[in-house]
């Protein structure tokens, strides 16, 4: 009966404030001390409590035992069950009241913390600007003296361990608001002290304490372990190209005016006392190469200098040569007409000579003869002399007939010619002067190509300018030659001009025996005409014949723009480069985070507009240790706020140890 209501009481006292705080040992079990040694002998060991009269008072902590724990003093507290409210009140003696410290006032608020969630999302955001700033730049462009996956690293780590800072607060003042106006398991108040202290107590709480305010913070504890994995995935390094302006590569040449510089036999003739000079056989080999080339070969140098893999981002103009090639074999059947309008038929003979014509009007006389294959070509071209009738459309014309009579017995048969030449195909070309417009032009592994080319065939020639020879007068020389020019070619083209010698060669060079001529008995009057290039087209299929006048189009254009009046045409050169690339999905993790912690304080502040009457205690271990239960299961203390817990933390105290033989 005497020590329950010793016990009663004591309670009674420290509820109304007449009693200093309980420690924890007040509520232990009584323990047997009989066989405890005397004080100050050899196996008696103490840990000293050492106060200041002003922060405890004269009555202070009179008893703190825990185990063998003893203050030094002569007097006990609460020994007898008639000790009334006033007597124990009369050896209660007031303290002076102390002004709070800046830093008591200050954690008296949730200010610190409000800070804390400031500072973390704060790095968060400077993180996410970063980010932003260097999103799908080079990594040179990054001059920091640590790497920014260093940098990340280094933000997030901020970002959570001051976001985790202020949670954990938030977590540990819910250990007191917990008990606040209900009865609950003193086993919670340990779980969600663990819960502060890290991911595992959190998962714990979740399944041990009922969900509140606090579930927040103990979520963000546990999704908090996530981070350091997320982060590593933000950052990561691609590697490209990127094309820079470099000296001396990625040129090439394109030309709006072309002048081969033709070699002349140069002669003399004498006309009233005065010496003249006399030009005839022109020779330009760069445009018989040319030709040549097209006609026999595939691929051939681009004359592009490219030391690298090579782009130009502008467009530019060149003038050239295109064609343009046409099945014709009905229509030229169609015009087929034999010497006094005889038809084949045996036995009659052989019909005397036919010939048939193209629709742009080149002919082929021939006689049939029975058996064999046989090809034609033939051409005609602008005339240099008249200069006035060179039309850029149809420059030239060129028409290639194949007629094959292998399965054909026409000496013991009674065929009409007509339907014997519908074993034959005729393609007609047409040899173009244009101007190309080039853009997207690169050159990728020494392959140059562009992309973009649209053409602009020119029409009637404007007019001619005299080129003299430079040691020359007038008076004195013959003309050089004669440059051709346009200035109609249309609205944003420029003009162009070309030497009315080179057009001359080219013009003749598709009428000459080089060229035209014709294999097998098909050509009248003269079986001994040479096979020209004949043999270069194949089985004089549209496909074959169109591919080899491309080809010789593109020749001529390419040998153009490098022997030409070439103007350069600077490009970029590729570099290999490593890019930053932010993988944003990765950032969501931790964005949440500070989401999840704003919300964690917003309930810290509404639950304390809530429990009014609990002090802020937070993560304090000297408040834990200054809080008794009694019987009853009330908790309390005799603590009255944070700065009397500050005077109580400077007590020196030291730990009395069991003796071997002592219960523990």
């Amino acid at each position: 009966m005497s020590d329950q209501y010793t016990r009663r009481r004591w309670a009674l006292d420290m509820r109304n404030g007449l009693r200093t705080p309980p420690l924890p040992h007040d509520i232990r079990p009584e323990r047997d001390y009989s066989n405890r040694p005397e004080r100050g002998g050899p196996e008696y060991t103490t840990i000293q409590l050492e106060s200041d009269a002003n922060m405890l008072g004269q009555d202070g902590i009179r008893h703190a035992n825990h185990g063998a724990t003893r203050l030094d003093s002569d007097s006990d507290t609460l020994n007898a069950p008639d000790q009334d409210s006033d007597q124990a009140s009369s050896r209660s003696i007031a303290k002076p009241k102390k002004p709070q410290s800046a830093w008591i006032r200050l954690s008296s608020t949730w200010w610190m913390e409000i800070v804390t969630i400031c500072i973390s999302s704060g790095c968060m955001a400077g993180l996410i600007a970063i980010l932003a700033s260097f999103q799908n730049r080079l990594t040179t462009d990054w001059t920091f003296f640590i790497s920014i996956n260093a940098a990340v690293a280094i933000a997030i780590t901020a970002a959570r361990a001051t976001l985790l800072a202020a949670v954990s607060v938030f977590l540990s003042q819910d250990k007191w608001s917990h008990f606040n106006n209900k009865a609950r398991r003193l086993q919670d108040l340990n779980i969600i002290d663990r819960a502060s202290r890290g991911p595992l107590g959190s998962i714990q709480m979740l399944f041990s304490v009922p969900w509140g305010w606090a579930t927040v913070s103990a979520v963000v504890m546990i999704l908090s372990l996530l981070t350091d994995t997320f982060v590593q995935q933000v950052v990561y390094f691609q590697p490209g190209n990127i094309y820079t302006l470099q000296d001396g590569s990625a040129t090439f040449g394109h030309a709006l005016s072309y002048s081969g510089g033709t070699n002349f036999e140069w002669g003399t003739y004498m006309h009233d006392g005065i010496l003249f000079l006399n030009s005839y056989d022109p020779i330009n080999a760069d445009v018989q190469s040319a030709f040549f080339r097209g006609m026999w070969q595939t691929s051939w140098p681009p004359g592009v200098n490219c030391t690298s893999n090579c782009t130009w981002d502008q467009s530019y103009f060149t003038i050239g040569f295109s064609s343009t090639c046409a099945d014709v074999t009905k229509e030229t059947l169609e015009t087929v007409q034999c010497v006094n309008n005889r038809t084949f038929s045996v036995p009659y003979g052989f019909i005397g000579p036919c010939n048939m014509t193209t629709p742009k009007g080149l002919h082929f006389p021939f006689i049939p003869e029975p058996g064999g294959s046989s090809m034609a070509i033939n051409s005609s071209s602008w005339d240099s002399e008249h200069l006035d009738l060179l039309d850029g459309r149809n420059f030239s014309k060129s028409a290639v007939w194949t007629w094959n009579r292998e399965n054909i017995d026409i000496t013991n048969m009674n065929v009409e010619l007509k339907p014997m030449l519908q074993n034959s195909t005729v393609v007609e070309c047409t040899f173009d002067i244009v101007i190309y417009n080039y853009s997207d032009i690169s050159s990728i592994s020494n392959n140059f190509n562009i992309g973009s080319s649209k053409k602009t065939t020119l029409r009637n020639m404007t007019g001619a300018t005299d080129v003299m020879r430079s040691d020359c007068t007038s008076r004195t020389c013959t003309l050089m030659d004669q440059m051709i020019w346009w200035n109609n070619t249309g609205a944003g083209l420029p003009d162009v001009s070309f030497s009315s010698k080179d057009l001359g060669i080219i013009s003749r060079f598709f009428s000459s025996e080089a060229f035209a001529g014709s294999i097998g008995p098909i050509v009248y009057p003269t079986a001994t005409q040479p096979p020209g290039s004949t043999t270069a087209f194949g089985n004089g299929s549209l496909e074959i014949v169109s591919g080899i006048f491309d080809n010789m189009a593109q020749s001529l254009t390419d040998m153009i723009r490098e022997k030409g009046t070439v103007q350069i045409a600077q490009g970029l050169t590729s570099k290999a480069v490593v890019y930053m690339r932010v993988q944003w999905l990765w950032l969501i993790l931790p964005i949440t985070l500070q989401v999840l912690g704003a919300l964690a304080l917003i309930g810290a502040l509404l639950g304390r507009r809530q429990t009014k009457g609990v002090p802020l205690w937070k993560g304090s271990a000297l408040a834990v240790l200054y809080h008794s239960v009694d019987k009853d299961g009330v908790m309390g203390t005799r603590v009255n706020g944070l700065q009397e817990l500050e005077d109580l933390g400077m007590t020196r105290v030291m730990l009395e140890k069991n003796s071997d033989d002592a219960d523990p």
